[in-house]
């Protein structure tokens, strides 16, 4: 075949086939590029989460101190409600965009893409985890704007610093940060993949058009025959003389054109090949030179530049090709002195000392003619160098006696001190050897050896000066602390001659150091550890909690919380400084018990242990009582003695923790539990405990809107006459049916509400309502006027000021006639102070207003104080009633208990009563009130009215 045919079969095949690949090739690309950018879109947003996450939580902390630790002037101005608000629309942000996360997450899970990508996405299990830390974070933040609504801003920091800023900062903070930087590492994967997509289309599409173009160019070319000049040259090549040589190339006639062309160019490449060898050979010698070396051509322009000045000059390489010397070099110089001292200017405008030499050369490879190199070593540092050392020297001179200088001679091994130097150590000149050992032999054995490792880098190392803090020996036996720094002086040949240097006295700064690292860790009162320390130590234990039980299956160890009950009632009653020294007993009682570093005091009276080494549950509650009766005997005080109990709160690691905190947490828990259970009890943690506490947190919040938005009901109890059934009176009682938890029962929200303070605003609207009600009552049923409401009063506001003034104008202000309301006040509430109950009670009655005690011998030791009360009635706790069909024992007790009533004048109203048996023995018993589902369950306010009526019509009847 000619060599014409082969050129167009040639031409015309790779077309086609470059063709083909090229359409295949951006198919695939594009569809790869689709998927890829489908999973950038998911992590972008994923990013847009996080940075939402982030945003909100800040403004949530921000706003929440801003309440709370505003000054008295700012936090007047501050808008509640405007805060509340924009806390909750924060919250409500956050729980948005984690359900965006999440469906971004499983989108880009389960999109299907041919890079490298891992099968499942690690962004769920990080939203997921960010979403139930947000659950508990949002409970917290709702129970603390409570707090700051009830103005306890004290309550509300302490929960503030002790639960939410510890669950936002190192919880949710961390778990949204390691979120974005999935999602940022995810998104710069990506991206670099599209990046790199891009350039090899980018770069198939360029050899596709390239090859294109050149094909087509050489199919036209070759058809006008211009394919046989580039021949025709080549042919004259093969017979010229080559690359610097008398032998012309051998060609073989046999062959045809292409072949003999091959020929040609390998033996061109050979001879260039071997001429860049040489010239990179040497390129790496000019590199490896440790000074500056410049080739410069006829014109001073630099053809070549070598690592060192690079590095000295600051420039890029491409920067000084081409460029003239006088581009960094400051001094006029027509290169005519072959050596000599200049300046480099580097690109950043410093001055570099050097010292030169010049060399022409010609003629040489890889050079033109005329060719000169310039070298160059910097000495800019060695300058440096003695112009410090010259400095240190005059220093040194004007320092004279005042400063604690010294000065080794290198050479002659010998030490100068400055008087100062000496009296800092208490010696006089005579006293002390002038040499190296000499000083060596001062330094306490502690400090020697990094001493000799500091000094021996100053004299080996020129950046490096001596700087150490060491202990030296004092002429009295003491060591000093002392801070001692020094400077190396070498000559031209970067020799040592000598190191000049100063000395200073530290110990006291030291000292006051420890103390405060002393205070950082342990309690300044008792000097027991502090949380810090010791939550580090159960940290420990935690951390190799595995390795622990590895050995030993029934290793266990746990966190003991302990409270001492009646702390604040001691020191409120003997003083500040007896309460202090109460402290210190307690500690020396905690110690001959627990090693120092396993106890710390946590808070005023509050103390944490750790006990470790135990074998079961059992062996630590023991311990746990030990503890307990410990502090059970008495303390003398000032000779007094005084009598304490503890409350105790247990978390085990077999709840499997991670975090001390945690555990401390969980014994705090368990501790308040025993406290509120009965004090001087010891509690072990369960995780219902925790659930509990949130619950309530819930109920507390959602009771304290429900209060604020009047969303409880009001229903009635009616006391009935035992002998015909007739309605005397109605008890009006709370209740509370929430929209998502249903009916809560009052023993579930009561008691949060007297804790909280709550109560108090909503015992006064339930008076002030019933009252107006049974007004309204009487007006319209005139024969209604013999009923009366009864309503029940709590403790907290029973002991307010202005109760009774409160009460009046309650009635003045709904007209209910003061007869008509009967206050049903507690048994306990009246014997917690009975002085300032019968103060109250002889108000109210001269208001004409009734009291009821209620629940009425529930404590058998109260009847003979409660009698001397002037009361209108007693309403009997329904245990008395319980079972007394069954019981003879409960029926002589209630027959006593309504006979000393009765023997005082005064009515009695049985509780509980639910079934006729119970009517008919109180009948026996002359009782004539009572209450109970017997004779109706709760009334609504219509029905009740209803009963009114028809009390009404069966009186006319």
């Amino acid at each position: 075949m000619k060599i014409s045919h082969k050129l167009i079969a040639g031409f015309l095949g790779s077309c086609l086939l470059l063709g083909g690949l090229g359409i295949s090739f951006l198919q695939t690309n594009a569809k790869t590029r689709r998927r890829t950018n489908n999973i950038a879109t998911n992590v972008d947003r994923e990013l847009n989460v996080s940075n939402t996450l982030t945003n909100s939580v800040h403004q949530i902390q921000f706003d929440i101190q801003e309440l709370l630790f505003a000054d008295d002037e700012l936090g007047s101005s501050l808008n509640l409600k405007e805060v509340e608000k924009e806390v909750r629309d924060n919250l409500d942000k956050i729980e948005t965009a984690i359900a965006i996360g999440k469906e971004a997450s499983f989108e880009e899970t389960q999109t299907d893409i041919l890079i490298d990508r891992k099968t499942e996405s690690e962004g769920i299990e990080l939203i997921n985890k960010i979403d139930g830390k947000f659950e508990i974070y949002q409970d917290h933040v709702n129970s603390l704007m409570l707090l700051i609504a009830k103005a306890e801003k004290d309550k509300a920091i302490a929960f503030w610093l002790e639960d939410i800023k510890n669950i936002s900062e190192k919880e949710i903070i961390d778990l949204i940060e390691e979120y974005q930087k999935d999602a940022s590492e995810d998104i710069a994967e990506f991206k670099a993949k599209i990046d790199q997509q891009e350039e090899q289309s980018a770069q198939t599409i360029r050899m596709y058009l390239l090859f294109s173009a050149l094909m087509s160019v050489g199919l036209y070319l070759y058809i006008y025959r211009s394919i046989y000049a580039p021949l025709t040259q080549l042919k004259d090549l093969m017979t010229c003389q080559s690359l610097n040589t008398n032998k012309s190339i051998e060609i073989d006639k046999n062959k045809d054109e292409f072949e003999k062309i091959a020929d040609t160019l390998k033996y061109l490449t050979q001879k260039l090949s071997a001429k860049e060898e040489k010239i990179s050979n040497l390129n790496e010698i000019i590199d490896a030179v440790e000074d500056s070396i410049i080739i410069l051509n006829s014109n001073q322009n630099i053809t070549k530049v070598n690592r060192s000045t690079i590095k000295i000059l600051g420039y890029d390489r491409e920067e000084l090709i081409g460029k003239n010397i006088s581009l960094f070099l400051t001094e006029k110089n027509d290169l005519s002195r072959r050596s000599g001292e200049a300046t480099y200017l580097t690109k950043t405008k410093e001055k570099v000392s050097i010292t030169y030499s010049l060399a022409n050369i010609s003629g040489a490879i890889a050079f033109d003619d005329e060719t000169t190199i310039w070298m160059a070593k910097n000495v800019t540092r060695q300058e440096r160098s003695e112009r410090k050392l010259a400095d240190m020297q005059t220093k040194y001179t004007l320092a004279g006696r005042a400063s604690a200088l010294w000065e080794w001679d290198a050479n002659k091994n010998k030490l100068s001190y400055s008087p100062a130097w000496k009296g800092m150590l208490g010696y006089e000149d005579s006293e002390l050897e002038m040499s190296l050992e000499g000083w060596l032999n001062l330094i306490h054995p502690d400090s020697l050896e990094a001493f000799k490792q500091k000094f021996n880098a100053a004299l080996n190392d020129t950046n490096h000066p001596l700087e150490i803090t060491y202990q030296i020996k004092h002429k009295n036996g003491n060591y000093r602390t002392v801070i001692c720094r020094g400077l190396a002086e070498r000559n031209r040949e970067e020799k040592i001659v000598r190191l000049v240097g100063s000395q200073i006295d530290i110990t006291q700064r030291k000292l006051i150091e420890a103390k405060l690292e002393y205070e950082t860790w342990y309690d300044r009162l008792t000097r027991l550890p502090n949380r810090t320390f010791l939550t580090q130590q159960l940290q420990a234990l935690l951390d190799n909690a595995i390795e622990l039980t590895q050995k030993d299956k029934n290793y266990l160890f746990g966190a003991i919380f302990v409270d001492i009950d009646r702390f604040k009632t001691v020191k409120n009653a003997m003083g500040y400084l007896t309460g202090e020294k109460l402290l210190v007993d307690l500690t020396a009682r905690f110690k001959e018990l627990v090693p120092d570093c396993k106890i710390a005091r946590f808070e005023e009276d509050k103390f944490a242990i750790v006990v470790e080494n135990m074998t079961n549950e059992r062996e630590i509650i023991n311990f746990a009582g030990k503890i307990r009766a410990k502090l059970a005997a008495p303390f003398d005080l000032d000779e007094d003695l005084v009598y304490v109990t503890a409350s105790v709160g247990i978390a085990l690691n077999t709840k499997y923790y991670d975090r001390a905190e945690d555990m401390f947490v969980d014994a705090e828990i368990a501790l308040n539990e025993a406290k509120r259970s009965d004090r001087s009890s010891c509690i072990l943690f369960e995780p219902e405990m925790k659930l509990k506490l949130l619950k309530r947190a819930g109920i507390e919040r959602d009771l304290q809107l429900a209060i604020e938005q009047e969303k409880l009901d009001i229903f009635y109890k009616p006391i009935l006459a035992i002998n015909n059934k007739e309605m005397i009176g109605l008890e009006a009682v709370i209740r509370w049916c929430d929209r998502t938890k249903g009916e809560i029962a009052p023993s579930d929200f009561i008691p949060i509400a007297e804790e909280t303070g709550s109560i108090l605003p909503l015992s006064w609207w339930v008076m002030q309502k019933v009252c107006w009600q049974m007004s309204q009552w009487q007006k319209q049923h005139s024969d209604s006027l013999d009923l009366f409401v009864s309503v029940d009063v709590y403790s907290s506001q029973f002991l307010e000021e202005d109760f009774v003034i409160k009460v009046s104008r309650i009635l003045d202000k709904t007209g209910l006639h003061p007869s008509k309301l009967k206050l049903e006040i507690n048994t306990e509430t009246i014997t917690k102070d009975f002085d300032l109950a019968l103060q109250k009670i002889q108000k109210l009655k001269a208001l004409d207003v009734g009291v009821y005690v209620d629940n009425f011998a529930r404590d058998y030791s109260a009847l003979v104080d409660l009698k001397k009360l002037p009361v209108d009635t007693f309403k009997l706790d329904r245990s008395l009633a319980d079972n007394i069909e069954n019981d003879p024992d409960k029926f002589e007790v209630l027959q006593t208990v309504i006979n000393l009533i009765a023997n005082q004048n005064i009515d009695a109203i049985v509780q509980g009563v639910d079934k006729i048996k119970q009517t008919d023995l109180l009948k026996q018993l002359n009782c004539e009130y009572a209450q109970g589902s017997f004779f109706s369950g709760l009334l609504t306010n219509e029905v009740a009215e209803a009963l009114i009526a028809a009390r009404k019509t069966t009186k006319t009847n």
